[in-house]
């Protein structure tokens, strides 16, 4: 009995020391390696083959300020494909870039991610990245806190406690537990396509805002920037497209719905979905006419607008009253629609302006006539060198960083939706040029707003700001009055060059020459006292309508290279044509594109034949202009010249199909 007690306890110390140099062994297969990027340390093994190839090792350890990135094989990477099916990663390489303060790691699947450590000031940030490919939807990481870590909860927030400060996952979503998660007793990161990069940094609720640490946070960053416009952009198709099948679409809606469907390359099946007869003719004014005609019949609401932004512009100049500066498109408007007197009357308003009495709004309107300035006025640039940096100051002064979003406010109590985006627009163009900092707070602007639009790409008016920045800021919306898709697109997508809107040609012609169009590129190739070359942009196949003011009296018109005569029911044919009035100046056409690319040609002066007392030929009407163009080559001479004189011009409004 003794002897198999003996035994026993021989096998079993025989067989602990067997399973404890496995375990040696596991633990001290590889080298060693610890590295330091800043505030971020990594700790991993690696073991080298004979070839000299480095081979990964597990576990590994990423650690910066109490977190903890622990990837080992228990706790795996996990990526969801496009099926939402989780899989497990396998460690494949590991990349070090100590001079860019990166580490990266190599996955299977073609997953890539990266680690970067970055200090500025007293804010200590680690960017965790992943790249994607296509069949890949997001992944998913392990981690935990150190051991002289701890998790705190303050103002419903949750942050991990290291040393004297705190740090936290800006949008907190690293703190997600869900689906692979549920497999571990660690949190997991999330990372997506949508939101790639995720943002540990430290956290100074006392501190004013520091906008250099803005281009750090992922929602100033230009993918989520992107994917945001994405989502509001597929919002707006589908919110309007069930509009336009409940019949109850509004004009503003139905240009956003047509601009987006341009936008995406799908002019054509958005026009066939939304004809002219959608809105009734009464129901339609000057800025759909672009995409349905009835130019001149609609003109006088144009003429209305712009008489009334005078009048306004003019008040406003002489009063010297800062709300001059929240007027959009301020300089372009004074050079083709103003007077000399206005132009001059604002620079001096500017000379002896305090910027201290500016809001936040009018800051950044004094940065786009400043931008605007440099093009149209460059003489007056010296004007803005002292204003630059104030204005800058008191849009800083105006942010407001509330639940890991960037708002900007007049006074601290309330957010205008209106005025956030139209500021958001202005630095997006001034960051561009100056500090690429301002474009990082244009977009984390933008983003932070479309967290609230939704499904319905609708956002109230404004948010009402609560509590204080030495305690947390939070908002309620201000839900008296809603801006809806139609109202909200233009803010949101004002570079959208398929949204009907005035394109100036005072830089590439003559201050005074512009145009009401939908196009979507307005080229001047030559401007001469005897000529006027255009080339515009449109979908081939289709028609747009457009405007051009400031036109002086010409003798003859070319489109597709063949002289045509002005016709008074132009716009109800399949094809292209004009009216002219040369009281007014203004040249309506309708253009229908043959190519992408169309030209329009204008001869001002006297024309030869009547310089030699010939006889003028009839020139191609709109009727016949397509069994005309198409039997008629490039190298063909002009058919004839036919003077637009104001008689000739003066053309009834035309009644559409609709």
């Amino acid at each position: 009995m003794k002897h198999i007690f003996g035994r026993m306890v021989g096998y079993t110390l025989f067989y602990c020391g067997i399973i404890f140099g496995i375990f040696i062994l596991q633990f001290t297969k590889g080298q060693t390696f610890s590295v330091g990027f800043g505030a971020m340390t990594v700790t991993g093994r690696e073991e080298r083959k004979e070839s000299g190839t480095a081979v990964p090792l597990l576990p590994l350890h990423i650690v910066s300020n109490g977190l903890d990135i622990y990837i080992s094989e228990q706790n795996p990477v996990y990526a969801a494909d496009t099926e939402n099916k989780m899989i497990p990663l396998q460690v494949l390489a590991y990349q070090r870039q100590a001079a860019n303060g990166l580490f990266a790691v190599e996955c299977s699947d073609g997953v890539v991610l990266s680690f970067f450590s970055d200090g500025r000031g007293e804010v200590e940030t680690l960017k965790i990245e992943a790249s994607f490919p296509a069949n890949i939807t997001k992944v998913v990481l392990p981690w935990r806190i150190t051991q002289n870590a701890g998790i705190e909860r303050t103002d419903n927030r949750i942050f991990v406690r290291s040393g004297k400060r705190q740090y936290s996952f800006i949008g907190s979503f690293g703190f997600n537990t869900e689906e692979a998660a549920a497999q571990s007793d660690i949190p997991h990161l999330v990372l997506s396509k949508t939101q790639p990069a995720a943002y540990y940094k430290t956290y100074l609720p006392l501190e004013e805002l520091d906008i250099n640490t803005i281009p750090s946070m992922a929602q100033a960053s230009a993918e989520a920037y992107t994917a945001a416009l994405h989502t509001f952009a597929a919002a707006v198709i589908n919110t309007e497209s069930q509009a336009l099948s409940a019949k109850k679409i509004t004009e503003a809606g139905l240009i956003a719905y047509l601009a987006e469907m341009g936008q995406q390359g799908n002019f054509a099946e958005g026009l066939e979905k939304a004809p002219a007869q959608t809105l009734a003719r009464v129901q339609r004014s000057y800025i759909s006419n672009p995409f349905y005609g009835n130019i001149q019949g609609t003109h006088t609401g144009l003429a209305a607008d712009d008489a009334k932004k005078r009048e306004l512009y003019a008040a406003l100049i002489t009063a010297q009253n800062n709300e001059l500066f929240e007027q959009e498109a301020l300089i372009p408007f004074l050079a083709d629609r103003g007077s000399q007197r206005l132009v001059d009357g604002l620079f001096q308003f500017i000379e002896k302006l305090d910027v201290k009495s500016l809001n936040a709004r009018q800051a950044a309107g004094l940065l786009s006539i400043w931008l605007d300035c440099t093009h149209y006025y460059p003489n007056k640039k010296p004007l803005f060198e002292e204003l630059l940096p104030l204005c800058e100051e008191k849009i800083t002064e105006s942010l407001l960083l509330i639940d890991e979003g960037l708002y900007i406010s007049n006074d601290e109590t309330y957010i205008d939706t209106v005025a956030g985006f139209a500021s958001a627009q202005i630095l997006l163009r001034y960051g561009s040029v100056q500090s690429a900092v301002w474009e990082s707070v244009g977009r984390m602007l933008i983003t932070s707003l479309l967290r609230y639009a939704g499904d319905a790409a609708g956002l109230p008016a404004g948010f009402n700001v609560t509590g204080s920045k030495t305690t947390q800021l939070g908002l309620i919306a201000d839900d008296s009055s809603v801006l809806d898709a139609g109202a909200l697109y233009p803010l949101v997508m004002p570079h959208n060059s398929w949204y009907p809107h005035a394109q100036s040609l005072a830089l590439q012609a003559e201050p005074g020459i512009w145009a009401w169009t939908c196009a979507q590129k307005f080229e001047v190739l030559e401007n001469t006292a005897k000529t006027l070359l255009l080339r515009i942009r449109f979908q081939e196949g289709q028609s747009h309508y457009l405007t051009l003011h400031g036109i002086r009296p010409f003798y003859r018109i070319e489109l597709y290279g063949i002289p045509f005569r002005s016709d008074a029911r132009f716009e109800m044919y399949k094809s292209s044509g004009y009216a002219y009035n040369a009281n007014s100046k203004i040249l309506y056409l309708k253009m229908r594109h043959k190519s992408e690319y169309e030209t329009i040609r204008l001869s001002f002066g006297t024309s030869p034949q009547q310089k030699n007392g010939q006889q003028p030929q009839p020139a191609v009407s709109s009727t016949d202009s397509d069994t005309v163009s198409s039997s008629v080559s490039g190298s063909a001479s002009p058919q004839t010249e036919s003077s637009a004189s104001p008689q000739a011009a003066a053309v009834l409004p035309v009644q559409d199909s609709s």
